[in-house]
């Protein structure tokens, strides 16, 4: 009776854990914009640090897989969503860069939304500031979004 109980419970907790791995919860952050000083973004951010960014300045691209921190806050007295993500897995060529992206989504297309790129080369606490390109986007859209359902495995 003991071992079949044990193993029932084990089953169980089994399944449990599973279903946890599978239905992960996590937040957001899209935009394909023109930025304030008229140079295209896109980018996905996510709280468990996927996505990827792809930047262009005067015929220079800057791509980032993945991201090394993402944090969800709000502006103007908590009234609208905004995002802080960090990737130092970012490139142009050979060269390796910081990029430091922070979006402000005002539930509305441009000129409401906001985004605040800044790129060093890496380490970026050893560097000075290459871009900073801060301010309402010209075109396109910042979407924050949070408790976005998923799967752990497939995403």
């Amino acid at each position: 009776m003991r071992t079949r109980f044990a193993i029932v419970s084990a089953v169980v907790a089994l399944a449990a854990l599973t279903a946890a791995a599978t239905a992960v919860a996590f937040d957001v952050t899209n935009s394909t914009a023109t930025t304030s000083q008229g140079w295209p973004i896109t980018f996905n951010a996510r709280s468990d640090l996927k996505g990827s960014l792809t930047y262009q300045v005067a015929g220079v691209t800057y791509s980032c897989k993945g991201y090394n921190r993402y944090v969800q806050t709000t502006v103007d007295h908590h009234t609208y969503p905004k995002s802080i993500a960090n990737s130092t897995n970012c490139f142009h060529g050979e060269v390796r860069y910081f990029v430091h992206v922070e979006a402000i989504d005002r539930s509305g297309d441009a000129p409401g939304d906001e985004l605040c790129i800044v790129v060093k080369r890496w380490p970026g606490r050893l560097h000075p500031v290459l871009i900073r390109d801060c301010g309402p986007i010209q075109s396109g859209n910042v979407r924050i979004r949070t408790g976005v359902s998923g799967t752990g495995a497939g995403r």
